[in-house]
């Protein structure tokens, strides 16, 4: 180290202080048996001496207690530990791998010895890790010393913990000395061990839960206008069927994704405040005034009210712990009901009155927030802890475990409190405030380790790390109280005053408005040098996809105003453009243009032949441009190829080109001859051609003005008279079978086979704006695919990109039950 310079020292220093902070939230967020904050102290008080330990260790203890507060006071331990590897250091304890090990044994006493004290004093003894305190629980269930579980429950810990660490630092330490050895330049060896020690900083700092991007989710209400004449929800389940349950004032509706209908025929059921379903299937549904029905397969097979012993016949929560009772909050006292063995009215918990929402964790545990603000935790049918905030006009609100068997409480203040158990304590770990929303009327935890806020003002969600962001609904902002994730993955929110909202991820996303660029009518897209080339009625804008950037350059200036038909990149990458007052454009790659105004000033569409050769469509006829860019053949307007102006061109495998025409059918060209013309005589539905498209063989699908023709190896045409839609633009096939065809009411999916076969029963799936396609597909556009299968459409507002191997199946999905 006496050869470093300041900066790579301060550097060092750095991403020492860096590297704790970030080893603590890896572990924080995985819920390791570790601490993995002490790699840093370790590494700079065995380089730098026991004090610049010391410092590393209580400055990254600093930096973390401004997202965990409580780190702060454990900066002592930091000390601790830099002080006693430093002093390790000096007497050798680094040297071999034995001498290591006793070293990590030192620095765990001296560890243990400071944290149990701090345990104590601000936590009751525990340890802040799951882990820890699970062990401090069971050694306490064996009727262990009470302190000697506080102090066997952190050695538990710490050991493993400064075991893998020294270890850690002791094989870094050989690796610097090997390059030491092999270098003769120390800086170099210094380098290259910091860039050991930023990988691990590089890999952590990525985002354990991806950023969701609600705008892409296409928002439905469901009201009084379209299906839910009530108007408002209470709640909402599903069933193991797929069938959502909505609980409403008015009574329960049953959705089977494509209707609502009333359940009036059950008797019992007259309005509802909370359901519940457990792991056998069964439907709980707690009314307001009628006590508890159960139902089975869509029967009610039995009601629990006051006759039957329940407090109230006014349920307001209810859930199952994972040891089989079931908890039900009524308008009065909570009742414990036992299913095994028939069903048992096992006791009555009163201090629990009015339970407003309640969540099942793990070991038996239950969590109760009732109406006046208190939490309780409940175990066995028996209060373990009652908690009340001491905070000013601010209430418990809402509760949920999640999936690590961390509990979440909200409060009547936008505040989440984080807790854990330990030996029938509730333990508080982090606390979350949000600014956006205050009455928290419940939280739910979803697979990602986040969590959705529902509240009065609307909704939010809650990443792993804590960090909050608020979701725009539109108008359904009020009254939020519950929320449901179906089994494909969409969202309900229930509303008291608005309905019900359910958010579909979108199978499109909208390009122009992600890189925020204005609205425009699309007619080509392309992508050439890693960019997204587009041509619009008014120039050229080129989108680069991986930073959502508009870029501008020599290229859009020359186009500028200009309406641009198509874009097109051939294998020479060279780039290609069709416009509408200055011809056909070549562009090179290094930025050279040629303009081709001697066959046009209208150039509507090009394509690369196997020959090497371009063929172009322009108001003066078809041309061929040669490998070396020179115009050797012309067929123009005419006799042969007709008047009407040619809107597409394709080549068959036997080098055949097929140009389609605006009215007169599609002229079959050979040595750049036509020989044939193909009309609605020879069973084409119409003379306009908009689209000719291989079908992955050796046939051709025909769009044409008015449906989908299809023309085979002899050229025979005839018409798919079975597929719904009639006024399409495009078709696109994939070698999976499937077909894309882009209309005027959207993306049709269908079949390759029944579109040959011309299927009467032919299933198509519609993708429109329930699907996130909000605006219209482009007529005689030309769209773009990519290697990877995304397809990039033309619309009147902009690209919109839709990703065929990943879409939803909203059609495809099903989930039954079989009764026996």
């Amino acid at each position: 180290m006496k050869n470093w310079k300041t900066p790579v020292t301060v550097l060092f220093v750095a991403v020492c202080v860096l590297i704790n902070c970030f080893g603590k939230a890896v572990a924080d967020r995985f819920g390791l048996p570790l601490w993995l904050d002490s790699f840093g102290t370790v590494l700079s008080a065995y380089i730098m001496g026991p004090v610049c330990g010391a410092i590393v260790g209580f400055s990254a203890n600093t930096i973390y207690s401004f997202f965990v507060p409580s780190s702060f006071i454990y900066g002592l331990t930091s000390i601790v530990i830099g002080i006693s590897t430093g002093i390790a250091a000096r007497r050798g304890w680094f040297e071999n791998l034995f001498r290591v090990t006793s070293a990590s044994v030192f620095v765990t006493f001296a560890s243990v010895i400071v944290s149990v004290p701090l345990n104590y004093i601000f936590y009751s003894g525990n340890t802040g890790n799951r882990f820890g305190d699970g062990v401090i629980g069971y050694f306490m269930s064996q009727g262990v010393f009470e302190p000697l579980c506080y102090v066997v429950g952190e050695f538990y810990i710490d050991f493993l913990d400064k075991v893998i660490t020294l270890l850690a630092v002791f094989c870094l330490i050989r690796i610097y000395r090997y390059r030491r050895k092999n270098k003769k330049k120390s800086e170099a060896a210094a380098a290259a061990v910091l860039v050991l020690l930023l990988l691990p900083v590089f890999t952590v700092t990525a985002r354990a839960d991806e950023a969701i991007d609600f705008d892409s989710y296409v928002q439905t209400v469901y009201s009084t206008e379209n299906g839910l004449p009530c108007g408002e929800a209470n709640d909402i389940a599903m069933t193991k069927d797929g069938i959502l349950w909505i609980g409403t004032y008015a009574g329960l509706y049953r959705y089977n994704g494509s209707e609502f209908r009333l359940m009036n025929d059950y008797e019992s059921v007259r309005n509802v405040n909370c359901l519940y379903v457990d792991d056998e299937g069964r439907l709980w549904i707690g009314t307001n005034d009628r006590g508890l029905a159960i139902c089975i397969n869509e029967e009610v097979v039995n009601v629990v009210d006051t006759q039957k012993g329940l407090p109230s016949d006014s349920i307001r929560s209810l859930v199952r712990s994972n040891d089989g009772l079931y908890y039900v909050g009524t308008s009065d006292s909570m009742q414990v009901i036992d299913l095994n063995g028939g069903l048992v009215m096992k006791n009555v918990i009163d201090e629990v009155k009015y339970s407003q929402c309640s969540s099942a964790g793990p070991d038996g545990y239950v969590a109760a927030v009732t109406s006046t603000g208190e939490a309780f935790l409940l175990k066995d049918g028996e209060v373990k802890e009652r908690l009340t905030l001491t905070t000013e006009q601010e209430v418990y609100m809402s509760c949920c475990f999640d999936r690590d068997g961390s509990l979440y409480i909200g409060t009547s203040k936008g505040c989440i409190y984080k807790f854990v158990i330990c030996n029938d304590k509730l333990i508080r770990k982090d606390e979350h405030r949000f600014n956006d929303i205050s009455t928290i009327k419940s939280i739910v935890s979803d697979n990602k380790g986040g969590h959705y806020i529902c509240a009065d003002e609307g909704i939010g969600y809650m990443y792993s790390d804590g960090d909050f962001t608020k979701v725009n609904t539109g108008t359904f902002h009020n009254a939020i109280d519950h929320m449901l994730i179906d089994y494909q993955g969409n969202l309900w929110f229930t509303s008291t005053r608005l309905g019900l909202l359910r958010m579909t991820k979108a199978s499109f996303s909208n390009l122009y408005k992600v890189a925020g660029l204005e609205e425009k009518v699309i007619n080509s897209v392309c992508r050439w040098q890693d960019l997204l080339y587009v041509g619009t009625d008014s120039g050229l804008d080129i989108i680069d996809e991986k930073r959502n950037e508009h870029i501008t350059n020599a290229i859009t200036t020359e186009v500028a105003d200009v309406r641009i038909r198509c874009v097109f990149a051939d294998s020479r990458n060279d780039l290609w453009l069709c416009t509408f007052g200055k011809g056909l454009i070549k562009v090179t790659p290094d930025r050279d243009i040629t303009y081709y105004d001697q066959i046009g000033s209208r150039a509507r569409m090009i394509r690369e032949l196997k020959s090497g050769e371009m063929v172009v469509s322009t108001d003066v006829g078809v041309s061929w441009i040669n490998e070396n860019g020179k115009v050797t053949e012309t067929i123009p307007y005419g006799d042969d190829l007709g008047n009407a102006s040619v809107l597409c061109l394709l080549e068959l495998p036997d080098e055949t080109v097929l140009a389609g025409t605006d009215g007169e059918g599609i002229a079959v060209i050979r040595d750049k001859k036509v020989v044939k013309v193909i009309n609605r005589e020879d069973g084409l539905s119409s003379g306009v051609i908009l689209r000719l498209v291989n079908d992955g063989d050796e046939g051709v699908f025909v769009v044409t003005s008015n449906g989908l023709c299809y023309i085979d190896d002899q050229l025979n045409a005839r018409s798919i008279n079975n597929f719904p839609y009639y006024n399409n633009y495009d078709i696109e096939v994939f070698e999976d079978g499937r077909a894309f065809i882009p209309c005027s009411a959207g993306v049709y999916v269908a079949e390759r086979e029944d579109l040959i076969e011309d299927k009467k029963d032919m299933l198509v799936e519609l993708l429109d704006s329930k699907r996130g396609l909000m605006d219209s597909l482009t007529a005689n556009a030309w769209n773009f695919r990519d290697e990877n299968d995304n397809l990039y459409l033309s619309s009147d507002k902009g690209v919109y990109k839709l990703a065929v191997r990943s879409y939803h199946h909203t059609k495809s999905s099903y989930r039954m039950m079989v009764s026996a």
